[in-house]
């Protein structure tokens, strides 16, 4: 019986871990100094996430944010810089992204875009242009999209 209950925690624990392992894998190199910047922003267009990214939309009203973008097959690693929008209707949720040029020169161009939560990450910009302008080998690691 004591065996058996021993044997019961060791594996609880190693699956525990190894699911810890697998949540927090980096896209890339020194992704981790990145951490502190990060938004979960479930941007998937789903029913259930608009409701959650029209909350997010209206926390970070006015704030950039940066979209990176991982690609698995070739491993480039791409960003961009958008602001989230999100209107509400007597029955839907509209959320999309705007580019920075067309939010600061108020044209409301909506720019919808496909969204993986494996692969793409939404970060504050000021947050994410600090920890680049600290670390030029993350700098040299990314590449910004115009």
């Amino acid at each position: 019986m004591k065996r058996s209950v021993t044997l019961l925690f060791f594996l609880s624990v190693v699956s525990i871990s190894w699911t810890s392992k697998e949540k927090g894998k980096e896209l890339f190199k020194g992704e981790y100094k990145l951490d502190s910047c990060r938004q979960e922003i479930p941007l998937t267009y789903k029913k259930n996430d608009d409701i959650i990214v029209a909350k997010k939309a209206t926390e970070l009203k006015g704030q950039e944010l940066i979209l990176l973008q991982f690609n698995k097959k070739t491993k480039e690693i791409h960003y961009k810089r958008y602001y989230l929008v999100s209107e509400k209707t007597d029955r839907d949720i509209f959320n999309y992204l705007v580019r920075k040029e067309d939010y600061l020169a108020n044209k409301k161009v909506a720019i919808f875009l496909k969204f993986s939560t494996k692969y793409d990450r939404f970060y504050t910009a000021k947050c994410f242009d600090s920890i680049l302008a600290n670390n030029p080998d993350l700098r040299d690691i990314l590449k910004e999209q115009q």
